[in-house]
C-alpha cells in the first residue's frame, strides 16, 4: 500500500470508527448526516477522506502533544511562593484557578500531593513515607483539554488562524452534543476557563507523557461516581506502569474532581486514534519532523510542515496524504 494510500485507509477508518465507537450517540448522529452530505459530493470518496482528516486535525490532533523538550517537573519558583497560593485556596476553596501555576497548587492540595494514576507522593511538596518503596515521583499539571486551546484572543474585533483553528474543535464538540463542555471550557475574559479544576489532573511527569500521547486514558465504571477503568495502548501494561486497572478519584479539598464529560471525549479520541491506526500516523509525522532540519524541496515534507502549521495555529489547508 502506497504512503498516500494508507493516509487515505486512516481517514476513512476514522470516519468508520466514529460511527462504531462514538463518544456520543449524538456524534454518531452528526457523522451520519456529514456522511450522507459527501455521498452527494463528486467525489464522495475524497469528501469522506476530507471528512476524517478534519476529524483527526482537529479533534483527535488536539489531546496529542506535540514533542519537544521536556517541561521542567514542576512551575513553581519556590516552595515559599508554592505555599502562599496553596494556603490562598485553603482559604477560598471555591475559587477557580486564573493560570497554570494556580491549577497547578490547586490540584496539588485537591489531590493530596499524589499522581492521581500511581498515588505516587509529589516528592518536592508532598509528606514522603521513607520505608515505603517507589513512592515517591516528581508530578505535573495535567490539562485533559490542553490550555493551549485557550490561547486565543477573546472579545477582539478580528478573527486569527487560532481562534479560528479553536471555534472549529468547539464547533464540532456541540455538534457532537457537548454543548454544556464548551461552555465550561470556552476560554472566558481572563482566559481561566481551561483551568478549571474539573480539567486539571496531577500526574506523574512520565504518567502525564503518555497521556499526552493518546496512550493512557480512562473509562467511566457505569453507576459508580468517579471511579474508572484505567486503559493502556501497548506496549504499556498495567504491570509494567505500576498503573492499577481500576481507580477510585478522592478529593482532599473542596475543589471539583476531574469532570467525567472531559475524560469521555479523551477516552474516545484515544480510542479511535488506536483502532484507526492514526495514532502510529502522527507518531511517524513527529519522528520525521524530528530529525528534519530544512524542508524537503521535492516535497516529502509537506505532511510534517502541515502538521505544525496546525498546531501553531495556521490557518487550515487540504489534508495532505
Amino acid at each position: 500500500m502506497t504512503a498516500s494510500k494508507k493516509v487515505e485507509a486512516i481517514y476513512s477508518r476514522i470516519v468508520g470508527y466514529l460511527l462504531l465507537r462514538p463518544p456520543s450517540e449524538t456524534a454518531r448522529g452528526t457523522v451520519t448526516l456529514e456522511l450522507e452530505s459527501c455521498n452527494r459530493d463528486i467525489k464522495p470518496y475524497l469528501a469522506v477522506y476530507g471528512l476524517g482528516a478534519m476529524y483527526l486535525k482537529l479533534l483527535i490532533q488536539i489531546f496529542k502533544k506535540t514533542r519537544g523538550r521536556t517541561p521542567p517537573p514542576s512551575e513553581h519558583s519556590s516552595r515559599h511562593s508554592f505555599d502562599a497560593i496553596r494556603d490562598d485556596y485553603l482559604q477560598n476553596l471555591c475559587a477557580t484557578p486564573r493560570d497554570h501555576f494556580s491549577a497547578k497548587a490547586a490540584g496539588l492540595v485537591r489531590d493530596d500531593y499524589r499522581c492521581m494514576l500511581t498515588g505516587r507522593v509529589d516528592i518536592k511538596y508532598g509528606t514522603l513515607q521513607p520505608d515505603r518503596p517507589f513512592s515517591a515521583t516528581r508530578t505535573q499539571c495535567c490539562h485533559i483539554f490542553p490550555d493551549s486551546l485557550g490561547n486565543v484572543a477573546v472579545g477582539g474585533t478580528g478573527l486569527g488562524a487560532k481562534e479560528l483553528q479553536a471555534a472549529t474543535v468547539w464547533t464540532i464538540l456541540e455538534q457532537f452534543g457537548y454543548g454544556d463542555v464548551c461552555d465550561q471550557l470556552k476560554p472566558d475574559a481572563g482566559g481561566t476557563s481551561l483551568h478549571r479544576m474539573e480539567n486539571i489532573m496531577t500526574l506523574d511527569m512520565v504518567v502525564n507523557h503518555w497521556f499526552d500521547e493518546l496512550m493512557v486514558w480512562l473509562e467511566e465504571v457505569p453507576d459508580e461516581r468517579d471511579c474508572y477503568y484505567v486503559r493502556l495502548a501497548k506496549p504499556l501494561t498495567h504491570t509494567n506502569t505500576g498503573i492499577p486497572e481500576r481507580l477510585q478519584f478522592v478529593a482532599h479539598s473542596d475543589h471539583p474532581l476531574p469532570s467525567p464529560r472531559f475524560l469521555q471525549i479523551h477516552a474516545a479520541c484515544c480510542r479511535i486514534a488506536h483502532l484507526a491506526g492514526a495514532a502510529e500516523h502522527l507518531d511517524e509525522i513527529l519522528d520525521e519532523g524530528e530529525g528534519m532540519k530544512v524542508l524537503d524541496p521535492d516535497g516529502s515534507s509537506a505532511r510534517v510542515l502541515e502538521y505544525y502549521l496546525l498546531r501553531c495555529g495556521s490557518r487550515l489547508v487540504p489534508p495532505v496524504v
